[in-house]
């Protein structure tokens, strides 16, 4: 809109002043509005670009080779998964077996290792429901009828056989033993006969 136009109208320039500088705002807000679009639209522009790039960079990608990655990640990670799974099976399996053998104590701990990898060779099928290996009882309890000697009751104080003073060679318990008593046995034994317990002690 121009100052002639206005003047033609007969308006005062005061009035024709004042209409300028609206029309000058409004066109101001349109051209502002204008730029706004037109930085979106130049925004848009770019983000088609980019994408237009990564559909040529795929177009041109190896399809054998992502498939011969991909085939490697999954054989990686299903060996790790393997290796995880055995190694849990493995410790829950001797929780349980440490469980089933409570409180059997053993001669010594050559004696205890021999019964235990017989025991692993048995493959004893561990039941669920009753929170044991099924037939392992039965198997223990024959094993301590035909070999008590690999056996020892905990409650029992192991004895001095004709001791000497300061001479191990006459106890008839043996170092491994001697380790695996309590505390309230080894106190026992201390007491019964100090020079053994003395010696035994020093051994360890």
């Amino acid at each position: 809109m121009k100052r002639a136009t206005l003047e033609a109208m007969g308006l005062e320039k005061e009035q024709i002043d004042q209409i300028l500088d609206e029309n000058s705002a409004d066109i101001g807000r349109e051209r502002a509005k204008a730029d706004a679009k037109q930085e979106k639209i130049s925004a848009l522009e770019g983000e088609l670009s980019k994408k237009d790039a990564e559909i040529e960079a795929l177009k041109k990608a190896d399809p054998e080779g992502l498939q011969t990655k991909l085939t490697e990640l999954q054989k990686k990670y299903d060996t790790d998964i393997a290796a995880w799974e055995e190694k849990e099976a493995k410790r829950t399996y001797e929780e349980r077996r440490a469980a089933f053998f409570g409180d059997t104590t053993f001669t010594d701990d050559y004696t205890k290792r021999g019964i235990l990898a017989e025991f692993d060779e048995k493959g004893f099928e561990y039941d669920e429901a009753s929170g044991t290996f099924k037939d392992a009882d039965t198997w223990l309890s024959e094993l301590k009828n035909s070999v008590p000697t690999a056996f020892r009751d905990p409650k029992t104080i192991p004895q001095i056989v004709n001791p000497s003073k300061g001479d191990p060679g006459d106890m008839s318990i043996t170092a491994d033993q001697f380790k695996n008593m309590t505390y309230m046995e080894k106190l026992k034994f201390k007491n019964e006969q100090p020079d053994a317990y003395k010696a035994l002690k020093t051994a360890e």
